[in-house]
């Protein structure tokens, strides 16, 4: 009980159901019965049966980079990215292998605090054109860049 479920969730590789919801389980009733009580984002309560939930299971990767280089420019962003992208598809693979089928992150999403040693010239977003096109160009992958203000991790994004 307690435990976050989407209702109607489709599979890796199915089209996006969007009468799908979030709900959390309430009440999980005999269990050869297979139905589950289950309260979504408004209150509301529904009983579901079991072969239509998807158990919801968050998974935290963080990581760091640590250098004595004081330029950091996009040649050290290029590095970091590169070590990070190889990290998670690994991770990906082994854990969820069903969620990457093509062996690579199919959405890359870059924040910029909007350093201007990062972001000076074009070089970075050439950067991001090539891990495009390296995981099948853009009709297999996207790429998401954000721009923020200057903060350097003093504040909340």
């Amino acid at each position: 009980m307690g435990a976050e479920v989407t209702v109607d969730g489709e599979f890796s590789g199915e089209d996006i159901n969007k009468a799908s919801y979030w709900a959390e389980v309430a009440f999980i009733s005999q269990a050869e019965d297979g139905m589950y009580e289950v309260t979504d984002a408004k209150g509301q309560t529904h009983c579901i049966a079991r072969a239509r939930l998807r158990h919801r299971k968050r998974h935290s990767v963080a990581s760091g980079h640590v250098t004595d280089d004081k330029v950091h420019d996009r040649r050290a962003m290029q590095h970091c990215t590169d070590h990070e992208l190889k990290y998670l598809e690994s991770y990906l693979k082994q854990r969820f292998r069903e969620d990457i089928p093509k062996g690579h992150i199919a959405w890359l999403h870059q924040y910029s605090d909007n350093a201007t040693t990062h972001f000076k010239n074009t070089g970075a977003i050439n950067y991001y054109t090539i891990l495009i096109n390296d995981r099948g160009g853009p009709s297999e992958t996207a790429f998401v860049y954000s721009f923020g203000g200057p903060g350097h991790g003093k504040r909340p994004l």
